[in-house]
């Protein structure tokens, strides 16, 4: 859960638009004795359309809200309502929030 919470900011922070629909791997680490049964894990590649660039090198419209049916899901889970995301999404999300860069007024 960490991992896909970490994941979709970092898509998020970067303005990744490809990165929840193709520009990702899951990789799960084999079966051991300690770890029976590895979880599986985001990693990201393909950066060359972000921080504020589609695809083509076309600016991205900033009111753009990144999400697909995984994240959605994810979202909507109990679990992360309930015990995560009060530790470790809201706070992340009002902290990256806060601290967007802000137009100059002056």
């Amino acid at each position: 859960m960490d991992n896909a919470i970490d994941f979709h900011l970092l898509v998020l922070m970067t303005s990744n638009l490809d990165g929840i629909t193709k520009n990702y791997n899951l990789i799960r680490a084999g079966s051991t004795t300690v770890t029976p049964n590895p979880k599986f894990s985001f990693v990201p590649w393909d950066y060359d359309g972000t921080f504020g660039r589609n695809w083509d090198s076309s600016p991205v419209d900033a009111k753009t809200w990144l999400s697909n049916r995984l994240f959605d899901r994810l979202l909507g889970n109990p679990l992360l309502q309930s015990q995560v995301c009060p530790t470790l999404a809201r706070t992340p999300w009002q902290s990256m929030h806060d601290q967007q860069p802000r137009p100059h007024d002056g």
